[in-house]
């Protein structure tokens, strides 16, 4: 815990003298000690948009997002900050069931699927017991087991999105056809482009094919959002 606190401080230290670039490995040093919250991850963010590298920004700020959902100054960042990246880039675009899965709480979700599920067993239970109240519990029973259903269709969003294999493209790379440096080029990918990791072979990372072809690129090129 000591090693948290002293290299928070550090962090925060370097980035109000502004130097950035240490700012960002000592917030990197802290998601590597598990102390990666929204915060860590939005000034991780800042730090490496201070410092330039608007593609660690966007896959800094993207983590935030993974971690709180609800973090709107993490999703206004990462909206302005790719309104500066090359509009020629089109990245892929997910899913709507993803993005809805990148929104949603999972643990609100967690309780909406337990409390409802425990509440329209019981309330079934009561209907039962008191035959002159039956109606009544069968209708609350009902609409209980209907948030249970809600939690347990937000899970399965929710999953769906964390095994979706989102990454962020950290520098300027190019998509290529084959797993090798030689390969034909199939197209440019701007930093901070968002794709998604169909497989890994080796050093090199195969992306889906989305609002444009898929190929292959050095998987040191890519950000993981998500651990």
């Amino acid at each position: 815990m000591s090693e948290v606190w002293s290299t928070a401080a550090r962090a925060h230290r370097a980035f109000h003298e502004g130097d950035y670039q240490g700012a960002a490995l000592h917030f990197e040093r802290l998601v590597e000690l598990g102390a990666g919250s929204a915060d860590v991850w939005f000034n991780l963010g800042a730090a490496h948009y201070r410092a330039g590298r608007k593609g660690h920004a966007a896959w800094a700020w993207e983590n935030a997002l993974r971690v709180d959902p609800g973090d709107e100054e993490a999703r206004a960042a990462l909206e302005r900050l790719r309104e500066e990246l090359p509009r020629a880039e089109v990245r892929i675009q997910a899913p709507l069931l993803d993005e809805l899965g990148a929104r949603l709480d999972g643990d609100l979700a967690a309780i909406f699927l337990l409390f409802g599920w425990g509440f329209g067993c019981a309330f079934l239970a009561l209907g039962r017991l008191r035959s002159a109240r039956r109606g009544l519990a069968i209708g609350l029973a009902a609409l209980a087991l209907l948030v249970a259903a809600v939690g347990a269709a937000g899970l399965y969003l929710v999953e769906r999105n964390l095994r979706a294999g989102w990454a962020v493209v950290l520098e300027p790379v190019d998509l290529r056809a084959a797993p090798h440096g030689e390969a034909e080029t199939v197209r440019a990918l701007a930093e901070g482009a968002r794709v998604r990791i169909e497989r890994l072979e080796g050093r090199w990372a195969l992306l889906r094919a989305g609002a444009g072809p898929g190929g292959w690129v050095p998987a040191e090129a890519l950000g993981k959002v998500g651990f």
